[in-house]
């Protein structure tokens, strides 16, 4: 059984890792927040540095716009829908065959132009909606919440939601929620954008989680 430690920040490669026993040491970007994943049997993070929490983990995450399995990828994501950048990083076009290799290669032939789209929401209000809340623009439902958090960077609730492609970015919508046991729903503000949400340069320490 291995661990894997994922070392996260923009000085992440100037971390010194001669105290950590990895048996890979491999360079990761987040689309645009470089990293390090340690990976071994008794892997530890580095002494240097603090270890984030899974909460900061997930924020940052939905904030760099990077999906999980579970979340914003499982069997009924095609991988374009995430992106094309995750596409070229990830999908071979020359290996032998691998179950959806063909929906895969279609709709890359074809300009990778997917249903839904991967998109980033910051709310405009103060409140956390439930993940599966639907994204409403101009009166109609052209999508769902995926990942909900918060971000410090924007001082904001943030959100990743699969969206309709014909909803261009940046776009002002409406999160809207039911709610379950008799509990009242409710709606709030936001902004669609494209990812990442972080823009601006982040706090150079950098975190292990």
């Amino acid at each position: 059984e291995w661990r894997c430690i994922g070392v996260r920040g923009p000085d992440a490669a100037s971390v010194d890792l001669s105290d950590v026993d990895a048996a890979v040491t491999a360079a990761v970007d987040w689309r645009g927040l470089p990293g390090v994943d340690l990976l071994g049997p008794a892997v530890e993070p580095p002494a240097s540095l603090p270890v984030a929490h899974d909460v900061a983990v997930h924020n940052v995450r939905i904030e760099q716009g990077w999906p999980t399995m579970g979340h914003e990828l499982d069997e009924s994501v095609i991988p374009g829908e995430a992106g094309q950048w995750l596409v070229d990083t990830s999908v071979s076009f020359t290996k032998g065959c691998y179950t959806g290799q063909e929906l895969v290669a279609r709709i890359d032939s074809r300009g990778n132009n997917t249903p839904r789209r991967l998109r980033g929401l910051v709310l405009g209000a103060n409140v956390l909606p439930p993940v599966g809340a639907e994204i409403v623009v101009d009166g109609e439902v052209r999508g769902q919440l995926i990942s909900v958090g918060e971000s410090l960077d924007l001082r904001a609730p943030v959100a990743l939601g699969l969206v309709h492609r014909s909803v261009d970015v940046p776009a002002t919508a409406v999160v809207r929620w039911s709610g379950g046991d008799g509990a009242p729903g409710g709606e709030a503000p936001a902004q669609v954008r494209d990812l990442p949400l972080s823009q601006e340069p982040r706090s150079p320490e950098p975190l292990a989680g």
